[in-house]
This record gives structure tokens, sequence and C-alpha cells, in this order.
């Protein structure tokens, strides 16, 4: 929305994001001069869309068996990714989708869900909330209409407080994180606290590897955060022995341990291709939201109509498709066909297949946008096409604030770590 800043000074703006974005990773400049929007009916449906996503990821995995070891072979899922203990079935299913994050590309016919993500991928509820108050500031200096788009933390707040509640504590939650190996920065940790204290939520931030002794044993056992991914903490080679010790001082999760189950990329594949018990509204939703996603194995899957190998489709359309472990994070794992030699790529297609550890998903490329970009604190600016991925965070069953990765050198991967910048997507205002 490129009027909505057409009057307010370039050098005011540049001074609210030298204050206020270096607090978060990917922060500061070059920013987005201008917020991103979408029409309110689309905003509407990218919010309900989520929800409903997300509501059937937690419905698929509780049908995946009876019990967490059931779920986990069924997915053929790594146990050692798992270190946290399984509490009872009703709390694992009853929080198991208290927090995810669509990751999301607006294709030319909308809205797409490439993954689903839980739990440690929160810091960047921090990263929209700021962009989110600097654009509210703006509209309120300037006489503009708000935009839309709420607090994520007053949701989470909430959930804090519910679930407290029926623990028998008071609204408390401790950030467990393994210090700076995250490359989270200290600032943006510390936002956290902040936002959540501003909603009368007790907040803190312990390092499991070192944060221990300031647990005093006679204190409520507070609810949980676990700000990192198991696969993260494998990959690093972390000593979990803090986090179990935390657990067996009656520390429990939001989300629980089985959230990792439905951030699985294999849950989107069995969504996209259909399961027995799904109404024709959620096969229907899925369809329109989700690209063609399936788990790589050695079976003929349906393709535009025809019943065909999938080693075949894959081999003969690289072009279309990519690779992804099924429980790879930060962009890792994954493979485009367009950048591989055929060998090269039907290599990879025959270990996929003999592992089945790996999705195969169509590949959805992002419209590309024109940026307004600060690029110091100056007010020098330049217009620049760019592409963008946005998350929508879905609190305790409700879709609230999205976060948005602009890339300007069009690559296929959107990440932070792969030089994106933040922003907000919000919604046209009311007015």
């Amino acid at each position: 929305m490129k009027d909505y800043t057409a009057d307010y000074p370039q050098s005011r703006l540049a001074g609210l994001f030298l204050e206020q974005l270096p607090v978060i990773a990917a922060g500061g400049f070059p920013a987005a001069m201008h917020p991103l929007t979408l029409p309110r009916a689309e905003y509407s449906d990218l919010m309900a869309s989520t929800t409903a996503l997300v509501a059937l990821h937690q419905k698929a995995v509780r049908y995946m068996g009876n019990d967490s070891s059931a779920r986990l072979q069924a997915l053929r899922a790594d146990p050692s990714e798992f270190p946290r203990e399984f509490l009872d079935e009703e709390y694992e299913h009853g929080h198991s989708a208290d927090m995810a994050r669509g990751d999301v590309i607006i294709s030319p016919d909308g809205p797409k869900f490439i993954e689903l993500n839980v739990g440690a991928g929160f810091g960047g509820m921090v990263q929209f909330e700021i962009h989110r108050r600097i654009w509210s500031q703006v509209a309120a200096e300037s006489g503009k209409p708000q935009l839309i788009g709420t607090d994520p933390y007053a949701s989470l707040a909430r959930l804090i407080a519910k679930s407290s509640d029926a623990l028998g504590t008071a609204p408390a939650v401790a950030f467990i994180n393994s210090g700076e190996d995250t490359g989270r920065p200290r600032a943006q940790v510390e936002a956290q606290l902040e936002l959540l204290k501003g909603h009368g939520v007790t907040a803190r931030n312990i390092d499991f590897r070192s944060g221990l002794d300031d647990i005093r044993l006679d204190e409520p056992s507070p609810l949980a955060i676990f700000q990192y991914s198991e696969r993260e903490s494998l990959d690093e080679g972390w000593d979990l022995s803090g986090v179990r010790e935390l657990i067996s001082r009656g520390f429990r999760g939001i989300p629980s341990q089985t959230a990792r189950l439905l951030d699985s990329k294999k849950i989107l594949a069995l969504l996209s291709e259909g399961l027995p018990w799904m109404s024709s509204e959620e096969v229907e939703l899925v369809q329109r939201v989700v690209p063609w996603t399936r788990i790589v194995r050695d079976v003929e899957v349906r393709w535009h109509g025809e019943q065909v190998p999938m080693y075949s489709l894959l081999a003969n359309h690289q072009d279309l498709f990519t690779l992804k472990g099924s429980a790879g994070y930060s962009a890792k794992e994954v493979t485009f066909g367009h950048e591989c030699s055929a060998d090269e790529w039907r290599s990879r297609v025959r270990s996929a297949m003999e592992t089945e550890y790996f999705v195969a998903q169509e590949i959805v490329d992002s419209v590309e946008i024109a940026v307004d970009v600060l690029y110091d604190d100056s007010g020098r600016s330049r217009e620049l096409l760019g592409k963008l991925v946005v998350n929508p965070f879905c609190i305790d069953g409700v879709t609230t604030g999205c976060r948005a990765r602009i890339d300007l050198a069009s690559k296929r991967v959107i990440s932070l770590r792969g030089g994106a910048s933040t922003a907000c997507l919000l919604g046209d205002p009311l007015t």
C-alpha cells in the first residue's frame, strides 16, 4: 500500500526503523517503506484457511494411531527427534496445535501453504509485532486509518492464562532455549518477555545449559515454550539433559511434544493426497490452498487426472518438483529439480523412494511485487521487485498476525538466513 506513507516523511520513517527494528533478527535496513497488505476479503480468507489447515493437521495426527508410539511408527518418524517425554494423551492432543505457523507463497492463484511449522519459529511473532506497531504508530501520527492486524501476544497470553489455570498456577511461562546457538538476538528474546508481560503474564528465559540453578525447587512449575527444534538440537549435538531435568520438575510444554508430528511434511502430503475421513469441504480447502504434495515411495499417484508411477512422474518432470525432507528445517534437505542434472535428480528420487523420508511437492512461485525500499536512516530509497513468503500464526485455534519475509534477489527459497528481510502482512483498512 504505497499511498499509505505518501505524505509521511521518509526521514521520520527511517528513524522509527532505526529505533525499533534492530532488536529483531534480520531487522534494520534495507526495509520496505510501505506496509504490505491484502484486500480485506483475501486477508480474512488467509486467516481462515490457516485456522482450518492447522485443525486438519491435528485431526490427521490423531487418526494416525491409538498412542504416540503407533503414530511415530505410522509416520516412520525417528524417535530420537522426540526427546521430550510424551505426557498423557489428553494433554498431548489438547495442546498439540497450541502454536503453529504456516509457510505460505502468494502465487498468481492465491495463497499456497508449502508447509506448517510449530514451536521453535515463534521468534517470528516478535518480528511481526514490532513491524505492526511501527505501522500503527505511522497511522496514528499521520491520521491514516489503522490497518487490519492483531497482536499475537494477546492471543498467546490468553492461551497461557487458560493453560496455567488448568494446572492451578498463576499465568506464567518460561522460554527454553540454548542461548546464542539459535542465532536469535538477545534483544529479540527479551522483547518476547516484555510483550507477554504487557498482557499480564510472568515470562522469563531459561538457557537449558546453564539456567537450571536459577529455578527454585519449591516454586510452581510453569508452562514452557521450547524455542528450538529437536532436529536442530540433534544437528548441533546439544546436551538435552537440562531439558529432561526441567520436565522432571513438572514443566509442561505448549505446544506439547506431539506438535512435532503436526509439522511433519508427510502430514501435508497425506492431506494433499486425501484421507478417507476428510469431508468434501476439507478436500476442497486442501486442493485450493496446498500445492500437490506426496510422500515419495514406490506407488502410483494421481496427476492431472491420470494414474502414473511416482518415479516416472518425478523423473520426467523434474523441473516441476522439489524434494523436501519430512523433518527438515530452515530450508535444509530441500532439492529443486531444475537445479540438478537429470542423473543427479533421478538418483535422489530413487534414494527418497527407498527411505520414504522425503516428500515431493509441486513448485509454486511467488508473484513479484514492487517494493519501495529504505536503504538507511537518511531516507534514501529505491523501488525494487521482490518475492515474499508469509507466515500466519495460529494460536490456540485462532489465526492472528502474519509475518512476511521479502527476498529482493528472487531466490527460490526465501529465508532470513538466505538474506531475506522481515516485514508484516496486514489487511487493508476498514475505512
